[in-house]
């Protein structure tokens, strides 16, 4: 939300406000009382890595989004088929930001692996991936002159409201600010470089 990114010794030094010698001491001594902690950050981790293609959504996206998250496999099934759905090689969800031309330009990583101790506000793992366009987010176009622009929270809220609304999205346009800290310009910068780019609904 702040629109910081770094590793680890970073985030300690940022967040704690110290020094690189009160950091080192502090890492040092947590890695040595927690022999373990290396292998469980490895096993569920990803770390910040640039935007770039991915594999198609695998299985685990697949129940994650599905069975988890409760939405429709057609839904998901049709988004993974447009591009918008991926995975990487943690089985992490890659949600792919496009824009008006259909360019790649940002990615949403949301972790499929529950685990409240890591991520206690989320349950899991949740980012946007380094290089991503600034006042961006995961988007749907759909088919028709633009009538109206939706705007959400999350993609995951994106995806809900796409999945109950499927029939009455023509000409609609859906944005997720991904957590973005400035809101309002990252809309007045969306429809200002929004064009007539659609994925199709297929009906």
């Amino acid at each position: 939300s702040q629109g910081l990114a770094g590793n680890l010794s970073q985030f300690i030094k940022a967040y704690y406000g110290i020094s690189d010698r009160e950091m080192h001491f502090r890492l040092k001594a947590f890695t040595k009382t927690n022999p373990q902690q290396k292998v469980a950050v490895k096993a569920d981790y990803t770390t910040k890595s640039a935007v770039g293609p991915v594999a198609p959504l695998d299985a685990a996206g697949m129940a994650y989004l599905t069975q988890y998250r409760h939405l429709d496999s057609r839904l998901i099934t049709f988004a993974a088929r447009q591009g918008l759905l991926g995975s990487d090689g943690y089985h992490n969800v890659i949600f792919n930001w496009f824009d008006a031309a259909g360019t790649l330009v940002g990615q949403d990583v949301q972790g499929t692996m529950i685990n409240r101790q890591r991520y206690p506000k989320h349950g899991s793992l949740k980012q946007i991936k380094a290089g991503s366009k600034p006042h961006y987010g995961f988007n749907v176009r759909f088919r028709g002159p633009f009538k109206h622009l939706y705007v959400f929270e999350s993609p995951i809220d994106l995806l809900s409201y796409w999945q109950m609304y499927a029939r009455e999205l023509s000409g609609s346009q859906l944005l997720s600010l991904s957590g973005a800290s400035a809101k309002m310009q990252t809309i007045n910068d969306y429809l200002l470089t929004t064009g007539l780019f659609t994925f199709g609904t297929g009906q």
